[in-house]
């Protein structure tokens, strides 16, 4: 999956969580957050952000050697290692540390989104090796594979609607609405 389909998917799902938590919250009296407790920046910023570490890596940095675009943060035990490290940190820093979970959930649902399963390889890294499979991909071939592959198109066309209704629903066209998210990634109950 693509920028997109991770972002707009991840914030879907994490929004969806976060408003039916919340309204158990008023039935059970849980310490959940709401929606607007919950910084939407973090959210997409960890929906994306294996893919920007791996592809810098892989593709640019050190793509003599890896020419993939999937490695370190697409497996499950350095997402681990993060998901223990903000777990420390959401101990220390957090007032309701429930909320850590809607900040680390978007790096896992990556992995669902990527079908990591089907690369064991790298989801298990470094248990089977430590070396990356190459796949001698180039950043131009994710154009391709974007119009080629149904599933990445679908992914795409999914996160785009999800985003575009977020968008209206919380009246992020307005000005003043979306310099807020911007500064605070609160999304704001439109009045």
């Amino acid at each position: 999956m693509f920028l997109l389909g991770h972002i707009g998917i991840t914030v879907a799902i994490v929004y969806l969580a976060v408003m039916y938590f919340s309204s158990r919250k008023r039935k059970g009296g849980l310490g959940v957050p709401s929606i607007q407790d919950i910084d939407f920046r973090f959210v997409i910023i960890a929906a994306v952000m294996p893919d920007i570490i791996d592809k810098i890596i892989g593709l640019f940095l050190l793509k003599d050697e890896f020419s993939n675009g999937r490695l370190f943060t697409h497996s499950m035990v350095t997402i681990g290692i993060v998901t223990i490290c903000l777990l420390i940190l959401a101990q220390i820093r957090l007032k309701n540390r429930i909320k850590f979970l809607y900040y680390v959930s978007p790096l896992w649902i990556h992995l669902l989104l990527d079908r990591m399963w089907e690369e064991p390889k790298t989801l298990f890294w470094p248990m089977f090796g430590t070396s990356f499979p190459r796949l001698d991909v180039e950043f131009t071939d994710y154009f391709t594979l974007l119009f080629s592959n149904p599933y990445i198109l679908a992914g795409e066309i999914l996160g785009i609607s999800i985003i575009i209704i977020l968008f209206l629903r919380h009246r992020l066209f307005i000005n003043h609405h979306f310099m807020a998210f911007l500064k605070d990634g609160e999304l704001k109950t439109s009045t």
